[in-house]
């Protein structure tokens, strides 16, 4: 476990912590020579080895003898679970929080990101997943985003969770305002890196370090996914394509735990449709511009479903048998059914040559990209022609896996947006999950504390026992 802390003025630091208030532990750091992330010297990183697996510890920090903060019995972590640690599993999952809504001036409180940040620390989860779009200024020149953006929002969250990040597109954004989508933006003294301490266990050393990454805790293998990546980039084995030979790995039974749950930040699969721009209706979903009374009505992030993510990460997800995956990007909550899209036979080669006509292997995708950024509206049902009563993305198409298959992919049961479908835009949300082996439980809680969709996944099947080789 590492502690990060900044201070007004250079200083030490000291961490006395423990499984008590008594604490009776100490680690200590010298007085760094530089920072990324603030003035030299004020940037504190003590990190706490041979920690008890799953046990809560209380802690102090304290800087040049200054206390900066005192234990407190509500301030608390709790060490990642051993694998067979049948206790339940906290945990809560929230995107694109890092942008304020059009218009708003709402710092240091006000916003619905603030909001959404008291109800995670109200929960107190042993783990925060942010699925991107963290920050909407991701590089070094734009520390104030973060600031402001995510460690002030966030503290309470923070001093009680880790804090797991992936990528999202606004987290690359280079100096001339494009989507860095090579990584070149994702130096060692990005914000994310410098402030999150991620784990180095994915994407190799250098320049890709901690842009992919896998948290083992408890039953569970949590599987941190990069989705920045080109249209034209090459999507075989063949192309040294380090990312999917590394999911391929970490997939394979006895190399991940029994429950696989996956984050990144490009939703696969996505039934968004626009929002109106600016006034009182933005947020909610909009098909043309008459919706907007008069007003434009603006498309959604990707266009819905991101089509390279999906062939690129969804076949390994069926094939070795992901439980539940969590995305962002689109700016709402939409929970998937049950997925059989593509057939795992043919991994080993392009996924965009796998047929999509299933193999009975499947998974599922919850978009929870409601965390504090402008929102875009959920499904819609078609008023009418041939696809009359279902839902639609905003391009009029089906909400469905594609090739041919008319069954819609969102699922049943959720009805805010009056869809039938669970599929709502116009309420900022998170996810809260407790795994309890053998059942995962989730629930969608939007910034009032309000639960508007809960499901749940029973023990999964065995993980198949041939797997193709890359």
């Amino acid at each position: 476990m590492t502690l990060l802390w900044w201070t007004n003025e250079a200083g030490d630091a000291r961490v006395d912590y423990g499984t008590t208030l008594a604490l009776g532990h100490t680690a200590t750091a010298a007085e760094p020579a530089t920072c990324a992330v603030g003035a030299a010297g004020t940037c504190h990183r003590v990190d706490l080895g041979g920690l008890s697996p799953g046990a809560e510890y209380f802690y102090r920090l304290t800087t040049n003898g200054t206390v900066v903060q005192e234990a407190s019995a509500a301030i608390s972590f709790r060490a990642l679970r051993a694998a067979g640690d049948s206790a339940p599993l906290t945990f809560a999952v929230v995107g694109d929080f890092g942008a304020y809504p059009a218009g708003t001036q709402c710092y240091p409180d006000g916003c619905p990101s603030f909001k959404i940040a008291d109800q995670i620390a109200a929960k107190r989860p042993d783990l925060v997943l942010a699925v991107g779009d963290n920050a909407y200024e991701g590089l070094a020149t734009r520390l104030l985003d973060w600031e402001q953006k995510v460690l002030v929002p966030y503290r309470p969250v923070l001093a009680t969770a880790p804090m797991f990040l992936a990528l999202g597109n606004h987290d690359l954004r280079d100096s001339g305002g494009f989507h860095d989508s090579d990584l070149t933006e994702w130096t060692a003294a990005h914000p994310q890196r410098t402030i999150f301490a991620a784990p180095v266990n994915g994407s190799p050393g250098g320049a890709r370090e901690g842009a992919w990454y896998a948290l083992d805790t408890g039953p569970a293998t949590f599987l941190v996914v990069n989705s920045n990546f080109q249209p034209t980039q090459v999507q075989d084995w063949t192309s040294g394509d380090q990312q999917k030979v590394w999911l391929w790995n970490r997939l394979q039974p006895g190399a991940s735990r029994k429950w696989k749950l996956a984050a990144g930040h490009h939703t696969p699969y996505s039934c968004a449709n626009g929002r109106c721009a600016g006034g009182a209706k933005e947020g909610r979903g909009c098909g043309a511009d008459a919706d907007c009374d008069g007003g434009t009505c603006r498309l959604g992030a990707s266009g819905s479903s991101v089509w390279n993510a999906r062939l690129r990460f969804s076949p390994l997800f069926e094939a070795f048998g992901v439980q539940l995956s969590f995305w962002g990007h689109e700016h709402f909550w939409e929970r998937s059914r049950w997925l059989d899209d593509f057939d795992g036979a043919s991994l080993a080669n392009d996924p965009q040559t796998n047929s999509p006509n299933g193999d009975g292997l499947g998974t599922r995708y919850l978009t929870v990209g409601g965390g504090g950024a402008g929102l875009d509206g959920g499904a819609r049902l078609a008023a009418s022609g041939p696809l009359s009563g279902q839902p639609v993305d905003q391009n009029g198409g089906l909400c469905a896996p594609g090739g041919g298959d008319t069954v819609p992919f969102v699922a049943a049961g959720c009805s805010y947006d009056g869809t039938g479908y669970c599929s709502t835009g116009a309420r900022y949300s998170f996810a809260f999950c407790t795994l309890a082996d053998p059942t995962l439980s989730c629930a969608g809680i939007d910034a009032d504390g309000v639960t508007f969709d809960t499901f749940a996944i029973e023990d999964p099947a065995p993980s198949p026992t041939a797997s193709p080789t890359p």
